[in-house]
């Protein structure tokens, strides 16, 4: 076999293996750098060869610089994106939260409103009382508040997001609090519900003035 193609074989399992077993665990970015190391072995394998196999000392010149000028290419192009890894982080978990905020609103504010409205159409005399009857299987044991996410049958996925509830019969109130565990607040030392730090939270409070709506952190 020549060298060439030994070279060739080696390059074609040796860079999905140092690709796929760095992600596999987790670091994406030491497997995008492994296969860095790969091509850039490979292409440099290609320049000596080329400086072996070639007469032409102009096909020489041709062919080691466009082999050079790729390896430079990769490695800029992996620096370039290396260096705005937080910034991608930070957007990404932008977009998260503002995705977790649109959804959770429109699964706790809209049946609040619900409720709000009944009460009032139907002059009910408690705002608890009228929640019980219209959620009963949202308000689930110890305060845990059960979304349209979790009602839904065959869910088996975690949309990462903890709903619980208070009662304050006195004050005739509901107050719904959500946590979210990837989405960030914008307080890092911020307590929250749940016994988690930092996290994006929200509550939602249903009395006889209406619904509000605040954002903890």
């Amino acid at each position: 076999m020549e060298k060439e193609t030994k070279v060739l074989l080696g390059a074609v399992i040796a860079a999905p293996l140092a690709y796929v077993i760095p992600l596999s665990m987790g670091n994406i970015w030491l497997a995008y750098f492994l296969l860095l190391c790969v091509v850039v072995a490979f292409l440099g394998s290609l320049i000596m060869f080329a400086s072996d196999e070639l007469d032409s000392r102009n096909y020489k010149r041709i062919f080691i610089g466009v082999t050079c000028t790729l390896i430079v290419i990769n490695m800029l192009l992996f620096t370039h994106d290396y260096s705005r890894k937080d910034y991608q982080k930070s957007l990404l978990l932008e977009i998260r939260k503002i995705i977790d905020e649109g959804v959770t609103k429109n699964d706790v504010q809209k049946d609040l409103t619900h409720i709000f409205a009944r009460y009032h159409s139907e002059d009910r005399d408690s705002i608890v009382k009228t929640a019980r009857e219209l959620i009963p299987e949202k308000l689930g044991e110890n305060g845990i508040y059960i979304s349209n996410f979790d009602l839904e049958e065959d869910t088996v996925r975690d949309d990462n997001t903890n709903f619980f509830y208070e009662i304050d019969e006195e004050a005739d109130e509901l107050s719904i609090i959500v946590v979210t565990d990837i989405s960030l607040g914008e307080q890092p030392g911020f307590e929250n519900y749940d016994g988690q730090a930092g996290r994006f939270e929200m509550e939602f409070t249903l009395n006889k003035e209406g619904v509000e709506y605040e954002v903890r952190n």
